[in-house]
């Protein structure tokens, strides 16, 4: 990125960006730093201030409220179950509503760690319960859509390794689905 291009995004000159790179300025207020840190992905603060002394990673708070329900939803799979699945129409259906509230609603992640924990027991499910072939790779390919809305929720929440859990299943998933379309999506 050109310093004309980030001094636009932060509302400032190129000359400003260089008197802040050459230490010609002062440093800015947080808000400032946090926006340039956004703008150019840097994920530790002491790359932009210099201070190596105390590091301050971004995004590493307690997590979303709904963290903990959809972990359990992943990380659970049962092989019993008294419930029969829904209907693979039906589980497309919801996972239709929930991309548009993923691109809609402004309070996404709200509303999409809501949604997911059924979400995802339920195409579980329906994987397990599928009587044929076609129905077990019909259900592979919503569940493989499933783990990949899942993604843009843990995104930037504190637990990595459940990002590449998700990933890896959905990726699984959408290879055993043989659906092209699903292979697509999750990469």
């Amino acid at each position: 990125m050109t310093r004309d291009q980030l001094g636009g995004l932060v509302g400032k000159t190129a000359s400003w960006v260089k008197g802040i790179e050459t230490g010609r300025l002062k440093t800015p207020k947080l808000e400032t730093i946090l926006l340039i840190a956004e703008l150019l992905r840097v994920r530790d603060l002491s790359e932009l201030v210099g201070d190596q002394s105390g590091r301050v990673d971004l995004f590493a708070g307690p997590g979303h409220p709904r963290l903990a329900a959809v972990k359990a939803a992943i990380d659970a799979f049962p092989l019993t179950t008294q419930r029969e699945a829904p209907p693979a129409a039906h589980l497309q259906a919801r996972l239709v509503r929930a991309w548009s509230a993923r691109h809609s609603a402004p309070n996404h992640r709200e509303v999409i760690g809501e949604l997911l924990p059924d979400l995802i027991r339920d195409a579980q499910l329906a994987v397990r319960q599928a009587d044929t072939s076609s129905d077990r790779r019909a259900a592979l390919a919503v569940l493989s859509e499933v783990y990949s809305l899942c993604q843009f929720f843990v995104a930037y929440q504190p637990d990595a390794a459940l990002l590449w859990r998700v990933s890896e299943r959905g990726l699984i998933a959408a290879q055993e689905s043989e659906d092209a379309h699903a292979s697509r999506s999750v990469r």
